[in-house]
């Protein structure tokens, strides 16, 4: 299987539409989102129904939780938003156990570890402790930085953000992953918009 994966939208939908493309070029077979679909207290309904239709499996991130949090009640009082899928949104979980071909794939957003907030980036020393959670893939989201690393036999990915960059030393690109279950390949794409 090729499975597409993006992370970060934060309601930047002109970002989602192009990383959607460039996954429907590559023939992907399903999409996970590692989530922050929307930024915080501004909905976003047009990425969301575009994440909905796409059918990706998608987690919540920290943009998720505050905006379903108790700070985030007079954001979601907005007339503007689709209860249907502010709704729809709210349903979705804050971690996934897949299977996917013949493998095992942990998606969460950033740590599933206390502080669960926590930007894990390549060298935290956190990385290595994905190689027990019984997965042969682990997708992060979070840092907004594309990542690929070897934690025992567990390959964790950071496909980078699809709505905002933040990696000036990596040009502020924004970027999505392609992973082959097969071969166990990641490809990373990367574009402006």
């Amino acid at each position: 299987m090729r499975i597409g994966i993006f992370s970060d939208i934060h309601g930047n939908v002109a970002g989602l539409e192009r990383a959607l493309d460039l996954l429907e070029e590559q023939h992907v077979d399903t999409l996970i989102c590692a989530g922050d679909v929307i930024n915080e207290y501004r909905f976003s309904n047009d990425a969301v129904r575009i994440v909905r239709e796409t059918g990706a499996y998608l987690i919540h991130g920290n943009h998720e939780e505050t905006f379903f949090g108790p700070y985030g009640a007079r954001a979601r009082s907005d007339p503007k938003i689709d209860p249907e899928l502010m709704a729809w949104l709210e349903d979705q979980p804050d971690e996934l156990r897949l299977d996917l071909g013949d493998r095992k794939f942990y998606i969460v957003h950033g740590s599933p570890w206390p502080p669960y907030k926590e930007y894990l980036y390549e060298h935290h020393p956190k990385i290595q402790l994905f190689r027990d959670v019984g997965a042969d893939f682990v997708v992060l989201g979070h840092t907004h930085a594309r990542m690929l690393v070897r934690a025992g036999d567990t390959l964790v990915i950071n496909p980078g953000s699809v709505g905002e960059a933040r990696t000036p030393n990596e040009g502020k690109h924004l970027s999505c992953a392609v992973v082959e279950t097969d071969t166990t390949e990641v490809t990373f794409l990367t574009y402006h918009v």
